[in-house]
């Protein structure tokens, strides 16, 4: 009996110290010298911050955006099952993680063409403050970002007559909590030309999620895109390299669409800036793909930001990299 218990122990210390050890391959730092950086689009914006650091230090030529089009995007606002009421505080509306805050407005309320003010401001993290999207349904028409006093916004927005409702959504997505702050973005004082917007919305919502497949308002490559932009970066020198949707191997996908986009090119060599714990993955994939004519890097990133990742997540990038190692020494 006792020798059946100490054998039990055993193996549970084994495994658990087998996948604390395995961890560390889960990291791939191979940087090497080139002009080119190339992003994957679902990386974090945190990432993006640290990337853009490296991509201006050391003045790079180009960033390529890698990502997927849009699976079809047309699904209600009311059929997401993450959304739920958003509270106000003293007239406003609190968003303490990234998120959208949305308005659904009947379109005969609106005029052709109307303005949309509101007061912003939030708290930053001693390096960026929090970042907005606005949108008119699925359109993007503005992005910036807040400081941390109170500032009056002003959107001229177009409606599309066809459309029985309307929807004003202010995408949050940049936030992160660390050691060196707390993004918070803070809305209040919403008004469609002089008109409260409480008063002829229908509706309003907060999705804790934005996450593909759930929702996709714009595609992601873009969204990096203008982020980048809002960072002050040039970006006449980023290029979207878009595939095709593929829902069961994305890392795979995106790797192929990019041997696919740079056999047009002059490329010869890049570095991928992305996930610490994605980048083995990233890394394998990639060099794989592109071995015959380009020269890969990989330069990992931590994200800052406080993430509970559950068993099920490690479990799943371990696999991940067992398989992805397997597919590529047979294939």
């Amino acid at each position: 009996m006792k020798k059946t218990v100490f054998v039990t122990i055993g193996i549970i210390l084994s495994i658990i110290l087998l996948y604390i050890i395995s961890g560390v391959f889960l990291t791939c730092k191979k940087p090497i010298k080139s002009s080119y950086v190339l992003l994957e689009d679902w990386i974090s914006y945190s990432i993006v911050d640290d990337a853009s650091n490296y991509i201006i230090e050391n003045n790079i030529d180009s960033v390529f955006i890698v990502g997927m089009k849009n699976p079809d995007s047309s699904v209600s606002l009311k059929e997401i099952d993450k959304t739920r009421k958003l509270q106000k505080n003293k007239d406003t509306y609190g968003m303490y993680w990234s998120g959208i805050l949305g308005f659904e407005i009947p379109s005969y309320m609106l005029k052709d063409s109307f303005s949309l003010n509101m007061t912003m401001h939030g708290n930053g993290d001693n390096k960026h403050f929090p970042h907005y999207e606005i949108y008119m349904n699925k359109q993007l028409f503005s992005t910036g970002f807040v400081n941390e006093h109170d500032s009056a916004y002003k959107f001229n927005l177009s409606k599309n007559i066809t459309d029985s409702l309307t929807y004003i959504l202010i995408n949050f997505d940049n936030d992160i909590s660390s050691s060196l702050g707390d993004r918070n973005l803070y809305v209040s004082n919403i008004y469609v030309d002089t008109i409260e917007i409480e008063s002829i919305a229908t509706d309003n919502f907060f999705l804790a999620s934005t996450k593909a497949p759930n929702i996709d308002f714009s595609s992601k490559l873009n969204n990096i895109k203008y982020y980048l932009k809002d960072l002050d970066y040039d970006t006449s020198k980023v290029k979207l390299i878009e595939v095709d949707y593929d829902p069961f191997n994305k890392t795979l996908a995106l790797a192929k669409g990019a041997k696919k986009y740079f056999n047009k090119t002059e490329v010869r060599n890049f570095n991928i800036i992305t996930a610490k714990k994605h980048s083995r993955r990233s890394y394998l994939n990639f060099k794989n793909c592109l071995e015959e004519n380009i020269n890969v890097g990989c330069i990992p990133q931590e994200a800052p930001e406080k993430e509970n990742y559950s068993l099920y997540d490690g479990l799943d990038e371990r696999i991940s990299v067992f398989l992805t190692w397997i597919y590529w020494w047979f294939y």
